[in-house]
């Protein structure tokens, strides 16, 4: 029993000095669901005395970029922007002999300067007496320093009951970040919002920066790296500006560009309307005064801009952080307005400060031509420069690099000259040439044209050439030039077509021909009038035809909406003729509303064609009609001459929607018709049909 007292007395007392040692402690719930120890609502000091001897933190970090990062300096807060109330004490220190105390709120923090697709690796020791959301943060920022993302991790470890088998802060560690496009600075910060007391040691930020790539595949650009000065460029200076080489801010190679003031430094390369240009390049200042890179699409002028792609350098070379490329890379990208002759690469500053220029690389990618299955032109675009095309005239034909609408060249026909192709064909030939063209400068008090004529043997027949004035000046907007098309079917007694692109005076552009052949024998039926009239009730069909060799047959077609078509009945045809015929055929019970017809132009051969399709509306008292048209849900009957039997209604593919008797009084429901036209057909007891086209609305 002895021993059971002794045990109460001893385990009472190991109670009360546990009490007076930590001023009665009480244990409450805090956010993270750990507890928290409160000292009666009153902080413990930055450095409460204590004799507990906690061992030192792990705190190897190679590359560590933080200034600093344990506090040890002379002046322990260098290369730190804090706010608050801050102090060092070795008592809490996990690495090197002190650690940095904030008291009440405040913040300390660190920028560092990286481009985008860096990965950021942060880990940092941390404790408080009472919690008060003491916080560790990492901030991906943009140039102005406005936030992209960022994350954070809320302390939660209380240095008064840290176990000493362990450091008395506890390391917080980040999970690895990649900065997302359009950061220019990452920040770690340590921050308490509200009273109490923050410690933090031992911090440390790894960055690594995505790899270099010097190489570019297909860079239309000559000494992009500069390794040979600026040979291949061009800089214009701006005030006293000069340009020179540097071996410090390379990127790739051993060499860079520096403009000292201002000044412009450009290199042109020839492109083509629709074609992608894409720039990259490497740039940095010291002082930010302007410094921009430009991609500039230019008329064949090599002057005028038609468009101005521009891209601000943002990237101070002063506050790289170890690691990063001491320069930024910058991307531009659009596609060339027509009319574009060359791309320029520029990079320019007003000056007086420093711009820091490398590895420029610039790739082309030309759009696709317009595709042309079976052209007959040899040739077509130039690109095997005036062969294969005759010239005549005492003008000038070349070829050019201006006003390219595929490939690489186009043709320039300047004073007077033309130029052709000529095709043999066959009478009844379908000819089509698309071409493009345009003329430079005016062309007032002379003449450019396209043509196509037909020749039999060497005499050009009467008549039959296709003429097309060239109306599109290359300089107005759209620039570049205009696409034409010509067609035609060949004459009788044709042997050969040519096309020819002239000009009387002054300079045409052209480029891209495609001359298409169709060689179908038509149909041996020339038909000169097909007409329609009303006769009473009646529709009167009438035709007429100047020659038929071999014809069979014109079978008359009817239909109410241009999709489905019935045959009325079928005209025998005179089948050999070089005169005048005429024809006719009446259809007894055109349908109420517009009634369309064709001709079925058959051959004995059954070869067949069709005319051009006529109409004519008919709306008579006779005729039995639904009402009102347009209708939503319910529709009215109105007989004509005779009772209707039955009526059908048929959507646009034929498919019988509605089959049902009329019941005099009773509206026609058609509520269950979805939105669109629809056929009705009228029955008569005598057997006769009309029909009618309604609209259902929604």
């Amino acid at each position: 029993m002895k021993t059971f007292y002794s045990l109460i007395v001893i385990c009472a007392l190991n109670l009360y000095i546990s009490i007076g040692t930590t001023n009665a402690q009480k244990i409450v719930s805090q956010p993270s669901g750990l507890s928290t120890v409160v000292k009666n609502n009153v902080s413990a000091p930055a450095s409460a005395a204590r004799t507990t001897t906690y061992p030192k933190g792990d705190c190897s970090c190679s590359n560590n970029l933080l200034a600093d990062p344990s506090f040890e300096d002379s002046d322990p807060f260098s290369g730190w922007n804090k706010s608050g109330t801050w102090s060092t004490d070795g008592t809490y220190a996990v690495c090197g002999s002190d650690a940095a105390v904030l008291q009440n709120a405040g913040s300390i923090y660190q920028d560092f300067e990286i481009v985008p697709g860096s990965v950021v690796n942060f880990t940092i020791w941390g404790g408080y007496h009472v919690f008060k959301s003491q916080t560790f943060k990492r901030t991906f920022m943009d140039v102005n320093k406005k936030l992209i993302t960022a994350d954070s991790l809320i302390v939660d470890w209380d240095v008064d009951v840290a176990p000493t088998s362990g450091p008395i802060l506890k390391k917080y560690t980040f999970s690895a970040a990649t900065a997302p496009a359009g950061t220019v600075y990452v920040r770690v910060e340590a921050k308490a919002k509200s009273g109490d007391w923050f410690k933090v040691d031992g911090g440390c930020l790894q960055i690594t920066a995505p790899p270099i790539s010097c190489g570019c595949d297909n860079n239309v650009l000559l000494n992009p790296s500069f390794e040979n000065g600026i040979t291949s460029w061009t800089f214009t200076k701006i005030g006293n500006g000069s340009a020179s080489s540097n071996t410090t801010y390379d990127v790739c190679g051993s060499n860079a560009i520096v403009i000292n003031g201002g000044g412009k430094l450009t290199q042109d390369v020839p492109i083509i309307g629709g074609t992608t240009a894409t720039l990259t390049i490497y740039g940095g200042y010291h002082e930010k005064i302007g410094q921009k890179f430009n991609l500039i699409f230019l008329a064949p002028d090599g002057i005028t801009a038609l468009l101005t792609k521009t891209v601000e350098v943002d990237w101070d070379v002063d506050i790289v952080a170890a690691g990063q490329p001491i320069l930024k890379q910058y991307s531009l990208t659009d596609v060339a307005p027509p009319g574009s002759s060359f791309v320029r690469v520029e990079a320019t500053t007003p000056g007086p400060d420093f711009f820091k220029i490398d590895a420029a690389c610039l790739k082309l990618t030309p759009a696709p031509c317009e595709t042309c299955t079976g052209n007959q032109l040899v040739n077509p675009s130039f690109e095997d420069g005036v062969n294969s095309w005759a010239k005549t005239g005492d003008g000038t034909f070349a070829t050019s690099t201006d006003y390219v609408v595929c490939g690489t060249k186009s043709a320039k026909i300047t004073n007077k000259a033309a130029i052709s192709q000529t095709k043999n064909i066959a009478p009844g030939n379908t000819v089509t040439w698309t071409v493009y063209a345009g003329y430079e400068g005016s062309n007032t008090g002379f003449t450019q044209t396209l043509k196509v004529k037909f020749f039999k043997g060497t005499e050009e027949i009467t008549g039959s050439t296709v003429t097309q004035v060239i109306d599109k000046s290359v300089t107005a907007a759209t620039v570049g030039l205009k696409k034409y098309t010509l067609t035609k079917q060949a004459p009788s007694g044709t042997t050969s077509v040519v096309l020819e692109i002239s000009s009387s005076a002054g300079t045409i552009y052209s480029d891209l021909g495609c001359f298409l052949l169709k060689t179908d024998t038509p149909l041996p039926v020339t038909l000169t009038d097909f007409s329609v009239k009303k006769e009473g009730t009646a529709a009167s069909l009438a035709w007429k035809t100047t020659a038929e060799t071999n014809s069979k047959s014109f079978e008359v077609q009817h239909s109410l909406n241009g999709k489905e078509w019935a045959v009325l009945g079928s005209v025998d045809a005179q089948g050999e003729s070089s005169v005048t015929k005429s024809y006719n055929y009446t259809h007894a019970t055109p349908a109420n509303g517009n009634n369309l017809y064709r001709l079925r132009m058959i051959d004995k051969d059954e070869t067949f064609a069709y005319s051009r399709i006529i109409s004519e509306n008919f709306v008579t008292d006779e005729s039995a009609v639904l009402y009102p048209n347009p209708s939503s849900n319910f529709m009215k009957l109105r007989n004509g001459k005779e009772k209707i039997a039955s009526i059908q209604i048929y959507d646009i593919r034929g498919v019988k929607v509605k089959d049902f008797v009329p019941k005099d009084g009773v509206d026609v429901d058609i509520s269950n018709l979805s939105s669109g036209s629809y056929i009705v057909t009228f029955k008569q007891p005598n057997g006769l049909i009309t029909k009618q086209k309604i609209t259902v609305i929604r």
